[in-house]
């Protein structure tokens, strides 16, 4: 009976290992194109070629110029901005301490700020984190960011964390009815098809099909515990499917993923790497951790 625990026991050991070691490092170069932030967060792509990210311990919006290569600030007292998408020439916000999503006008500016929401059935909202938009609806992830809203003195209303569905004809807001521990990242397939959660504390990757407006049911793409890798954050979808996944925290990474679920490499992109966003060629890929904005160039074939 002990000769079976302990070939159990080296077997348990064994698979841990090799499963982790299946993650080989990418050898893509890295490149550092801002820095000296705060903790920077929510990167996105402008019809310009501009990048929008966040600094949320500075509470900023900046916009870095890849022709001058220059980072300049464009919105001072975000509300704590996190997640950011642009749609139809304005810019969308989740704002961390603001409560609230809202949005800019970008043909006006950074004083066009206009709330879009900010309770759900009466309730405050916590902390709105990511988005996307798919059609006439933006799809985004809230719950009670401890390490702000503790410091501000404000009360939770809601206890449970959430995806909510904010339909952008009337500002009307519904919840996806799926459980989460702590939805974290979420963004959409580039066809628009195609709705991607990560729920940050079991580790693990959702997608789900949106049809006519409505989200199927979710399907499991990745647990990252397979592959010995935890605190799963921002993340953007490739033309080909391929999914490329920050992970916040000591992870120091950030993970490609291939379309069939199974995790091709990492990249060493350092502490509090936090989410990505791909460039208008479809290669080049932003990615902000820590105090920094950088890039790397995606190769052909993966």
């Amino acid at each position: 009976m002990e000769t079976k625990k302990h070939y159990s026991l080296v077997a348990l050991v064994l698979i841990s290992c090799f499963t982790f070691g299946q993650v080989p490092e990418l050898d893509w170069p890295i490149e550092i194109v801002s820095e000296g932030h705060g903790f920077t967060e929510g990167p996105v792509l402008a019809t310009d070629g501009n990048i929008y990210f966040t600094d949320m311990d500075n509470d900023l919006i900046l916009l870095y110029n890849p022709a001058t290569e220059t980072t300049e600030v464009w919105k001072e007292n975000s509300g704590k901005a996190n997640g950011l998408f642009i749609y139809d020439n304005y810019l969308y916000s989740c704002e961390a301490i603001g409560r609230s999503v809202v949005r800019y006008d970008l043909s006006k500016g950074p004083d066009s700020r206009e709330i879009l929401t900010s309770r759900f059935r009466g309730d405050s909202l916590g902390s709105p984190n990511d988005l996307t938009i798919i059609g006439n609806i933006l799809y985004f992830s809230e719950f009670w960011l401890d390490m702000y809203m503790n410091d501000t003195n404000k009360t939770r209303e809601i206890f449970l964390n959430r995806v909510y569905s904010l339909l952008l004809i009337d500002n009307s807001l519904d919840t996806i009815a799926f459980n989460f521990e702590l939805p974290n990242g979420i963004a959409s397939s580039p066809d628009g098809e195609e709705l991607y959660i990560v729920d940050y504390l079991p580790n693990k990757l959702y997608k789900a099909e949106v049809v006519n407006g409505r989200v199927k049911p979710l399907v499991l793409v990745t647990d990252l515990n397979n592959f010995g890798l935890a605190n799963p954050d921002g993340l953007a979808v490739s033309q080909d499917g391929h999914i490329f996944l920050a992970l916040y925290g000591e992870s120091e990474k950030l993970v490609v993923i291939a379309p069939d679920g199974s995790v091709i490499g990492y990249l060493a992109t350092g502490p509090l790497t936090s989410n990505c966003v791909f460039a208008e060629d479809g290669r080049t890929l932003y990615i902000t951790a820590d105090k920094k904005l950088m890039r790397v160039v995606v190769p052909d074939r993966i």
